[in-house]
């Protein structure tokens, strides 16, 4: 269940849509719901009202993305885009690297959405299955060769919970170490990755099936 009293603003051009999804946030705990039909009501009420996440219609970003800039500029709402279930991926991809959060399908039954919606609002990045091998790939396009074994030890131990979506304060907790520590090593991840972001280190993992491995090994 959604906790705490989350703000969430829904940007949707249909209503119906828009109704149906309203009704599940409403049913899944204490959460505050707007609503925005156009691009400039979204815009408006994210100024206006400072929601803790916008979950928006792929159809309302614009060219390059345009509203998710705008929407974080000066601000920092956690943004969730909305796809079809047709999409193979070139939206989802550009939207995670615009700064969303999230992209998930509408296509997505109730239960499995809620539950995406609760790891954004902890911290997390979720991208729809259908979505994922593509933003990978695009993700790292255009990179050299990196290698895991680049790391040390506790870059590699580190760069886990980042790929699991960790705040570097929930990272610094767990190895009981400083916030700054945590975000030189990440800036030593990046570097020796050849990697811009935290999204293209969950990329980077995931595409070579990282976290399975080390799962396995820990059996």
């Amino acid at each position: 269940m959604v906790s705490h009293m989350r703000s969430i603003l829904i940007g949707h051009p249909h209503p119906v849509s828009e109704e149906g999804l309203t009704r599940v946030l409403q049913e899944s705990g204490d959460v505050s719901v707007h609503h925005a039909a156009t691009t400039h009501e979204l815009v408006e009420v994210v100024e206006a009202e400072l929601p803790n996440m916008v979950i928006v219609h792929f159809s309302m970003l614009g060219p390059d993305m345009d509203t998710i800039h705008r929407l974080l500029k000066g601000r920092d709402p956690t943004i969730v885009v909305l796809i079809d279930p047709d999409d193979k991926g070139s939206v989802a991809a550009s939207t995670v690297q615009a700064g969303a959060k999230g992209c998930l399908c509408t296509g997505d039954q109730p239960h499995l959405f809620m539950a995406s919606l609760r790891l954004v609002l902890e911290g997390g990045e979720v991208i729809s299955p259908a979505s994922s091998a593509v933003v990978s790939e695009r993700l790292l396009a255009g990179t050299e060769e990196r290698s895991w074994m680049d790391l040390s030890e506790r870059e590699r131990q580190l760069a886990i919970p980042v790929a699991k979506g960790a705040s570097n304060k929930e990272i610094a907790d767990e190895f009981t170490i400083s916030d700054h520590t945590v975000k030189i090593h990440l800036r030593n991840i990046l570097a020796k990755l050849n990697l811009r972001n935290r999204q293209q280190i969950a990329a980077y993992i995931g595409q070579f099936g990282l976290l399975e491995d080390i799962s396995l090994r820990d059996q």
